[in-house]
C-alpha cells in the first residue's frame, strides 16, 4: 500500500540515534543530565515455600506522585498452574516518582514516565525486565520537555505527559506520548537494549485528509494491538472535546523501520468530562478490541459521565453506535476488552460493570451476581483496615492475557486526590465466554492510593 505524500514518519533506529522529519537525537534531549537511579530489587513473591508464579496474573502499579517512595509496585498474583495467591508485592525504586507504564503487547519492552526537575512528568525513561517481571529502570532517558536537537521544530515537545501508548513490538516497539500542553504526538525508540531517543513528532495541525481542526487540549492516546487487513495500526487521540483518528502504516522493508501516520477523521463531540481535570492521566478510557483493530470503547461520552459508547470503522472514519447509559449513573473511570472480543469490563466510582456487544456494536449490559444485577457489582473484599468493604471507587481495571482473572485497583475513598496507602488490588476470575464475574479471589492491601482520575494499572 503506497503511503500518503503528506504522512508524518516516524522513523525507528535499533542502534545509535532515531531521524525523524529531519531531526536526530544524540542524548537525552535536555541540558538536565540524566538522574543515578536509585537502586532496585529484584521482585519477591513471598516466602520460599510459596507456589511458583505464573508468567501471566502479574499487574504493575506506579506510585503516581503519591508523596511516597519513587517507583512501581510489582504485583503476581496467580500460580504457575494458573490459580489465584496472594503472593506478596515488591516495590521496585525509580529515580523519580513514575506516572505510567507502557509494555508492548509481547511484553518486551517497556517505557515509563517519571517526574523531572520541571515538576511535570516528561523524563521517558527505558524499563528493562519486563518478559520475566523482574524489572529495573534502564540506562539515560528522554526529557520531552526539552525539544529534541536542531533542526527539529522547538514546538515539538510535550511539556507535561498525560497518556502514553506503545506501537509494535519488541526491537520495533515505538512510545507515543501526548499531554495537554503539546501540540502533537510524540514519538519515542524503545528498543529493549538502548535508552529511549526521539524517534519523530506528528503535529495535530495537518494531516492526509483535509483541514485537521484546532487543538483541544488532547490529552489521551490509545493504540490498536493488531494491525487491520490492510496491515495499518489504528490509533486514537482523546481530548476534552474531540476524538482523532489515525492511521499508521509501519514500513518494516526500509532500515531503520518507519511508521507512517496519517490522521483520517475527527469527531468534536465525543470529549469526556474526566479528560478536563488537568491532573487526569492514563489510558482516557479507550479500549481497542484485541482481535479487532477498527473497533474501540470509549467511556464517559460527550457530556455523560455515566455513557459508554463503540466505535467502529477505524482508522478511516469514525463510526458511532448506540451509546449505551450504565444503570446507577456512575462515573466511568476505565474501560477493557476481554481477550475474545466479545465483552468489556467497566470500572466506576459506584463498582463493575460487564457488557457485551463489542463485536456486534449493540452495547447490551450483563447481569451479575445471584441476582443477575445490570446495576454495579459490587462484592465484599477485605480493605487495608482490616475491614470488609463493596467494591467501590475502582480506578482502574485490566484483563489477564487468556482473559480469566480481572484485576481492579480500588480505594476506601471515594473521589481520592492521591496519598496515602489504603489502596487496593482486588482480583476477580471471569468467565471469558459467559461475560461473568465471581466474588474475590485474592485482595492486596497498602498500596499507593491512586486519584479517581488516574487509571494506570498494567496487567499482563
Amino acid at each position: 500500500m503506497a503511503r500518503p505524500t503528506l504522512a508524518h514518519t516516524l522513523l525507528f533506529g535499533l542502534v545509535g540515534c532515531a531521524l525523524a522529519l529531519a531531526a536526530c537525537s544524540k542524548g537525552t534531549g535536555s541540558s538536565t543530565p540524566a538522574p543515578s537511579a536509585s537502586p532496585t530489587v529484584t521482585p519477591s513473591v513471598g516466602p520460599s515455600q510459596t507456589p511458583v508464579p505464573s508468567s501471566v496474573g502479574i499487574g504493575f502499579l506506579p506510585d503516581a506522585g503519591n508523596a511516597g517512595p519513587a517507583g512501581i509496585t510489582v504485583l503476581h498474583f496467580l500460580t504457575a498452574g494458573g490459580t489465584s495467591f496472594p503472593y506478596k508485592p515488591e516495590f521496585v525504586n525509580f529515580a523519580s516518582p513514575v506516572e505510567l507504564l507502557t509494555i508492548d503487547v509481547d511484553a518486551t519492552v517497556g517505557l515509563a514516565v517519571m517526574k523531572s526537575p520541571e515538576g511535570t512528568y516528561s523524563y521517558l525513561q527505558g524499563v528493562l525486565g519486563i518478559s520475566n517481571s523482574n524489572i529495573a529502570p534502564g540506562g539515560s532517558f528522554f526529557d520531552s520537555y526539552y525539544p529534541p536537537p536542531s533542526p527539529a521544530p522547538t514546538n515539538e515537545v510535550v511539556p507535561s505527559i498525560s497518556s502514553e501508548a506503545m506501537v509494535g513490538t519488541s526491537n520495533n516497539a515505538v512510545g507515543l506520548s501526548v499531554g495537554p500542553a503539546a501540540v502533537g504526538i510524540l514519538g519515542v525508540n524503545q528498543a529493549s537494549s538502548q535508552a529511549p531517543s526521539f524517534n519523530g513528532f506528528v503535529p495535530f495541525s495537518d494531516g492526509c485528509s483535509g483541514n485537521v481542526p484546532p487543538t483541544f487540549q488532547r490529552s489521551a492516546i490509545a493504540a490498536s494491538s493488531i494491525v487491520n487487513g490492510n496491515g495499518n495500526y489504528s490509533v486514537l487521540v482523546r481530548g476534552q472535546h474531540d476524538l482523532m483518528s489515525y492511521r499508521v502504516t509501519p514500513n518494516f522493508n526500509v532500515s531503520p523501520p518507519r511508521y507512517a501516520f496519517c490522521y483520517t477523521a475527527d469527531d468534536e463531540t465525543l470529549g469526556a468530562n474526566l479528560l478536563a481535570n488537568p491532573g487526569a492521566v492514563g489510558r482516557g478510557m479507550i479500549a481497542f478490541s484485541p482481535v479487532d483493530s477498527t473497533r474501540a470503547l470509549l467511556g464517559q461520552v460527550g457530556p455523560s459521565q455515566d455513557s459508554l459508547m463503540l466505535v467502529t470503522g477505524l482508522p478511516a472514519v469514525i463510526t458511532r453506535t448506540v451509546p449505551l447509559a450504565l444503570k446507577g449513573s456512575p462515573r466511568v473511570q476505565s474501560v477493557t476488552i476481554a481477550q475474545n472480543g466479545t465483552y468489556a469490563v467497566i470500572g466506576t466510582n459506584l463498582g463493575l460493570y460487564v457488557v457485551s456487544g463489542i463485536n456486534t456494536g449493540a452495547l447490551i449490559a450483563v447481569g451479575q451476581g445471584a441476582s443477575k444485577t445490570t446495576g454495579p457489582y459490587e462484592p465484599a473484599y477485605k480493605g487495608a483496615d482490616g475491614l470488609y468493604h463493596q467494591l467501590k471507587n475502582v480506578t482502574s481495571v485490566g484483563l489477564i492475557s487468556g482473559g480469566s482473572f480481572l484485576a481492579a485497583t480500588a480505594s476506601l475513598t471515594a473521589d481520592a486526590p492521591g496519598g496515602g496507602t489504603t489502596g487496593t488490588l482486588v482480583v476477580l476470575p471471569f468467565n471469558e465466554a459467559t461475560g461473568l464475574l465471581s466474588a474475590p479471589s485474592v485482595a492486596i492491601n497498602n498500596l499507593p492510593l491512586n486519584a479517581f482520575y488516574q487509571d494506570i494499572l498494567t496487567v499482563r
